[in-house]
């Protein structure tokens, strides 16, 4: 008897650390990483170069009188990330040329897509919404001349659930330099000098999703359950010795 409670209890220590294994597997793996900018507010003339689907780099232009616009271009197509790790996602760029007054947007949603893979568990395709707020300043005058450019995660798109908990892909601010990346220094806006392109680095981050409910767990891998067959004819056969 003391031999079978050892084996069940080692069993369980097992399967325990498997299933932890599963659920709270620390790593984010991006298989393939595209985007769109979408649902502009305001502007004129507004246009998407690369098309209105998942592409890398996505772009969107706007304005009378001139073109300014924004560009995102992927860090890489496949790279992994520990969870509440700060990384890069890509490079935010904005042309900032001098247009009409009141053709210039106030905002513009940017959705990242990828092919995601948690630890052993892949989850499919999972797209994340952000917003992109946009202050086009008047070229002369009080608040001439550099627009502002902020960018916010949507709460409503883009979360998964691994286990009891609850992810989501968090956009955290625009670092300067890839020094300044590597470092974590980062803002929440970055202001764009008139004429010419101004990029800035997206700093991003997994984390647990606050305020919403988890849905049903995912499923566990096809090597789970034969793993679980074999402890327990392992079981039986010391129970016949």
């Amino acid at each position: 008897m003391r031999l079978n409670n050892k084996f069940i209890l080692a069993s369980a220590t097992i399967i325990g650390m498997v299933m932890s294994s599963v659920a709270y597997g620390a790593t984010v793996t991006f298989n393939g990483l595209d985007s769109k900018f979408h649902t502009t507010t305001g502007g004129s003339n507004v246009a998407y170069p690369n098309g209105t689907g998942y592409t890398d780099p996505t772009k969107v232009t706007w304005g009378n009188g001139g073109t300014s616009g924004y560009e995102f271009n992927a860090t890489n197509p496949v790279f992994s990330e520990n969870v509440d790790t700060l990384f890069s996602l890509g490079t935010f760029t904005h042309t900032n040329q001098a247009i009409n007054r009141g053709t210039g947007i106030s905002s513009v949603n940017l959705s990242v897509r990828s092919d995601l893979q948690f630890g052993a568990v892949n989850l499919g395709v999972k797209i994340f919404d952000f917003l992109i707020k946009h202050n086009e300043t008047p070229n002369t005058g009080n608040g001439c001349c550099n627009d502002i450019v902020s960018i916010t995660t949507l709460n409503s798109t883009g979360t998964f659930n691994v286990g009891v908990d609850v992810y989501t892909l968090n956009i955290l601010g625009f670092a300067s330099n890839a020094t300044n990346a590597a470092n974590g220094v980062y803002s929440s806006i970055f202001s764009s000098p008139e004429g010419g392109s101004n990029s800035r680095i997206l700093m991003a981050s997994f984390s647990v999703f606050e305020g919403q409910q988890p849905p049903s767990p995912v499923p566990l891998p096809a090597s789970l359950p034969l793993l679980l067959a074999g402890l327990a004819g392992f079981g039986v056969l010391r129970r016949r010795k």
